[in-house]
């Protein structure tokens, strides 16, 4: 995410626990911040796995929902958001294929139509 978009999902996630948990919102944002700091390779830049940074995430969000179940429509906006900042990259596919003789392959990425009977 570059840093723009990093500070806009920043200060979406300060305002949603200024709101639902106003005690916490210091210790959030050190956590978020570091959280960050690990996903983007600290000063080093390189991206590392952050799936264990998302989980860890998810799981606040989901404690949040259980806790305050009027914050729902504020963390489906916010991850709504944040996954058009950021969004997955598509997935790799590979595709081999050897065919002899009078044999047919039929290859696809996705969802295929063949009309042939």
């Amino acid at each position: 995410m570059a840093t723009d978009g990093w500070q806009q999902a920043r200060e979406r996630v300060a305002t949603l626990w200024r709101r639902f948990r106003p005690d916490d919102v210091e210790a959030c944002m050190q956590d978020l911040d570091a959280a960050y700091a690990t996903s983007h390779g600290g000063a080093a830049g390189a991206p590392q796995n952050d799936s264990s940074v998302h989980a860890t995430w998810q799981g606040r969000l989901l404690t949040l929902l259980l806790s305050d179940h009027a914050a729902a429509e504020e963390v489906r906006q916010l991850t709504h958001i944040l996954h058009a900042m950021n969004p997955a990259p598509p997935p790799h596919v590979t595709q081999r294929a050897e065919v002899r003789d009078h044999g047919r392959v039929y290859q696809a990425g996705r969802d295929q139509y063949i009309p042939e009977r």
